[in-house]
């Protein structure tokens, strides 16, 4: 008994998904006005979703984008997000240093400054008492280690079913850690 609406467009970075984000709050917005002056009354009133995930943050590593960028676009998105759901789950990548698809003098550079994002991630999601789901794991905690052709796609940049199984996992793992039941099987 779930709908899912899938706004992701492939590349985007965080500014991005704060601005589809948006453009959702205000037709949603425009659309409960139009029901109350229609008289369907205070029932639209309520948040149209239960859950909003966001999942963000590798492209902008990607592009180096400024910390300071994204936390600003991060805090865009989530207050579109509260208007929303009443829960919001945030979550960023794994170590992009495990791919075995990029290069290795840029893999380390990659893995620093997402390092440095996920600082502004977790400020930001405790301001919004959003759930942060960090996927990121050096190599002596990250599953994926030792077995690439299973958790790294064709390309050897995204990852496999097997990875987005892990990740699946996870961001189950953390919602029923903050008692967000969503149903997830």
């Amino acid at each position: 008994d779930a709908t899912i609406v899938n706004l992701a467009h492939v590349g985007s970075r965080t500014r991005d998904v704060a601005d589809q984000l948006q453009r959702l709050a205000r037709r949603v917005a425009r659309r409960r006005e139009h029901l109350r002056r229609d008289g369907q009354g205070r029932e639209h009133d309520q948040r149209p979703y239960g859950l909003v995930v966001i999942h963000t943050g590798g492209n902008d590593a990607l592009h180096l984008t400024r910390p300071t960028h994204v936390a600003r676009d991060l805090s865009r998105a989530l207050t579109a997000a509260t208007r929303l759901a009443a829960s919001t789950v945030v979550v960023t990548g794994g170590n992009f240093a495990r791919a075995p698809g990029l290069p290795l003098p840029l893999t380390s550079l990659w893995s620093w400054w997402e390092r440095r994002l996920r600082t502004h991630f977790w400020q930001v999601c405790a301001q919004y008492d959003a759930t942060y789901v960090d996927l990121y794991r050096d190599a002596a905690s990250d599953p994926t280690v030792g077995d690439p052709a299973r958790y790294f796609a064709a390309d050897g940049v995204h990852p496999s079913d097997d990875n987005y199984r892990v990740w699946f996992w996870e961001i189950d793992r953390a919602l029923r850690d903050r008692g967000v039941q969503v149903g997830l099987t």
